[in-house]
């Protein structure tokens, strides 16, 4: 009941299974990781139950998870990194598109996202992507498999977890004097169904504030965190399920330390084989047996032809390519692994002045936040009873030296050192830029730029593309025209400020205007927001190799302009090759008015069969684009492409769940170049809106994808 089946088509009667394959991987991976010393990661990918709404951060079952498992896996030597990187109201498809660079690289990866993602095409995103998008393949638990198993030969690693406690009927409550006689981990997280009130009654522990001396909230703090909807789980269920997990890869080890010592016995002693715990073989093994699939099958299909393309491919249907290689991205939304490394902001070329859209907002505190204790008023009861086990204390105990591992991020000193070290980085490389910039600019006077056109093959593709013969509006620029980073785009829309990277020592949304500074969560919505008195945006997207870039564009926001645009009447406010220092004590309280970053709910539904007057967003009606709209594309500074209204929004459909993107670039001809050792080439992007009917409406970027 409480153990995992790992054999092969046998019904689930334990809290996991995983066929034998698949149990040899898992405990291979954990060999490795406890021979080398490495890192191990537990990724979860999900909505807004897996992101666990309604509870405090460290109350979700991941970081509850972490919490017990953290302990056992630092006594083998190993360090383990747990993130949480579900997001509510949409599925894995925003993050999982972006292969290992919003989440990371992942031994276990968890799908739980069955609400709201149940296309095929999201699933087999999320399977491909995490197979390709990394060094490391994990072990995926619970997404449906679609066609995974025949596309890598049977080599892909999958199992399931009994993520309902479907199997766990002996802890189910009856009644309040029979809830004593079930462990307090398991309490009130499964309910007779005629006593469902009693698991409502105890769903949710969440706490908004620990009084401490040391720290004054300058907002007034509610009782509780917000998003207590019936479809959460609440913490006790979570509780439940962090247990599952841990039984599962405490299971794992058992078997991986019984593995060791029986083949050190049978094949002569310390150390083990390296043919028994290597994983660099394995992990190509699986990716090539996938790509040799894949790419063995049409990316188009001809009339008359058999349909045998992936559910990826049909879902993106006019960028293929995107399901057959790993893709990489910088955004907005949170959380990110490496997040100061991973924003859009960092690969964005400054106005000639030095603006970039930026936060000035700072956490209220810095460091760990206070244990939650009990609130009887509230009937919220968080703490660990006094007669209950506390399993955390008993992973802790010890009497042996902890073993010598870099912790070192989770301090206080050595994440500002981090964090320092990444400003000065992002500095040197906005510095460089505008000397680059400025020399360029002055060596015109008199003589044509002489660039190598790296946007002639995208100019053939685009004018061979049958959506834009007649609805393309081509912009006729001097060729001396430059491509010149404008200065009114801000950091807009639910953007939390600390370091939110998904894990158990994260700091995030400690902003001054929050209410509840202890919920943690790193569930965040950034974009970078602009109208067509913005100007340009630029970005310098590195290593591209494959010849696809892609963005996720939010087109339903309004029409008063942002912050920096909503008083302006001209492009720039007229300022567009102004070099006055933007970032000086001069400008830091207009800098600071202008960025603080204001929390909107975006929802925004949108068939495709449904007029543009028709489409809502979740704060009423979507404002519509005017007629005159435009959208400028430009490739190293040379404009390739212009969308008028109705060629833009051909791609405002969602392809799932509030996610509509637009393209770039999509070359083939790119991904032939001979890189040799090389990862790719920079490619400088830079788009403008256009209007004069309506120049204040704003349009906001949170993603890059690119390959």
């Amino acid at each position: 009941m409480w153990g995992v089946d790992h054999v092969d088509g046998a019904e689930a009667r334990g809290i996991a299974k995983l066929n034998e394959h698949s149990w040899n991987g898992l405990i291979r991976k954990l060999l490795h990781a406890i021979i080398t010393h490495d890192e191990f990661y537990v990724v979860l990918g999900g909505h807004s139950s897996a992101a666990g709404h309604g509870n405090n951060f460290r109350q979700t079952k991941a970081m509850q998870f972490h919490h017990l498992m953290e302990p056992v896996m630092d006594k083998l030597g190993v360090r383990l990194i747990t993130r949480n990187s579900a997001q509510g109201g949409v599925g894995t498809t925003h993050s999982a598109f972006a292969g290992a660079s919003i989440y990371g690289e992942k031994d276990i990866f968890l799908w739980d996202s069955g609400m709201t993602e149940r296309d095929p095409g999201a699933l087999d995103t999320f399977l491909k992507q995490g197979i390709l998008g990394g060094e490391r393949v994990p072990v995926i638990f619970d997404c449906p498999p679609q066609n995974i198993v025949i596309e890598t030969d049977g080599l892909v690693w999958l199992g399931t977890t009994d993520m309902n406690g479907d199997r766990l009927d002996h802890i189910t409550t009856t009644d309040e004097k029979q809830a004593e006689s079930v462990p307090w981990a398991l309490r009130w997280s499964k309910c007779d169904k005629n006593r469902a009130d009693l698991c409502k009654a105890h769903k949710y522990n969440s706490v908004c504030w620990e009084e401490r001396k040391d720290v004054h909230p300058p907002t007034k703090q509610t009782n509780f965190v917000s998003g207590r909807a019936g479809w959460h789980p609440g913490d006790i269920t979570d509780k439940r399920m962090a247990r599952v997990w841990c039984l599962m890869v405490l299971h794992a080890l058992d078997a991986a330390l019984d593995f060791w010592k029986e083949h050190i016995d049978q094949d002569g002693g310390f150390p083990l084989t390296d043919e028994h715990w290597h994983v660099g073989e394995e992990y190509l093994k699986v990716q090539n047996a996938l790509r040799t699939h894949i790419n063995s099958k049409p990316l188009e299909v001809k009339q008359g032809e058999e349909d045998t393309r992936s559910a990826c491919e049909k879902k993106f249907s006019r960028w293929p390519r995107v399901c057959r290689v790993a893709m990489k991205a910088y955004g907005e939304w949170q959380p990110r692994v490496n997040p100061d490394h991973t924003s859009l902001r960092s690969i964005l070329k400054p106005a000639p002045n030095g603006y970039v859209p930026h936060s000035t907002e700072s956490s209220v505190y810095d460091g760990i936040d206070l244990a939650l204790l009990d609130h009887s008023e509230g009937g919220t009861f968080p703490r660990i009873p006094d007669d209950a086990i506390d399993v955390h204390m008993i992973a802790i105990a010890t009497t042996k030296a902890a073993p010598d591992l870099d912790h070192s991020v989770t301090d206080r000193g050595e994440r500002r050192r981090l964090a320092d070290v990444s400003r000065r980085t992002m500095l040197m490389r906005l510095n460089h830029s505008k000397e680059s910039f400025y020399s360029k600019w002055t060596s015109l006077a008199g003589k044509k730029k002489t660039r190598r056109d790296k946007s002639r093959t995208l100019r053939q593709s685009y004018s061979s593309d049958s959506s834009s013969n007649s609805s393309v509006v081509r912009r006729k620029l001097d060729a001396e025209e430059e491509i010149i980073p404008g200065q009114g785009w801000t950091l807009a829309s639910s953007f939390h400020v600390g370091h939110c990277d998904g894990t158990y020592s994260s700091s995030c949304a400690r902003s001054p205007g929050s209410d509840c500074l202890e919920i943690a969560h790193n569930d965040g919505r950034g974009c970078l927001e602009g109208d067509p008195l913005a100007g340009w945006i630029v970005f310098k997207v590195p290593d591209v190799k494959e010849g696809i870039i892609l963005v996720r564009l939010e087109w339903w926001h309004g029409t008063t302009g942002n912050a920096r645009t909503k008083d302006w009447t001209k492009v720039n406010d007229g300022k567009t090759i102004d070099k006055t220092p933007f970032f000086s004590p001069e400008t830091e309280t207009e800098t600071a008015a202008i960025n603080n970053t204001t929390t909107r709910t975006l929802t925004v539904v949108h068939p495709p069969d449904r007029q543009e007057s028709e489409w809502r967003r979740g704060l009423g009606k979507v404002e519509p684009l005017s007629e005159d709209f435009l959208f400028d594309i430009a490739i190293d500074g040379k404009v390739v492409k212009t969308m008028n209204k109705e060629e833009f929004l051909e791609h405002g459909g969602e392809l799932v769940k509030n996610f509509a993107i637009w393209p770039i670039m999509d070359d083939p001809e790119w991904s032939k170049r001979d890189w040799g050792d090389s990862d790719g080439e920079e490619v400088e992007v830079g788009m403008r809106f256009r209007s004069s009917d309506v120049p204040h409406k704003s349009l906001g970027f949170s993603h890059v994808y690119y390959a």
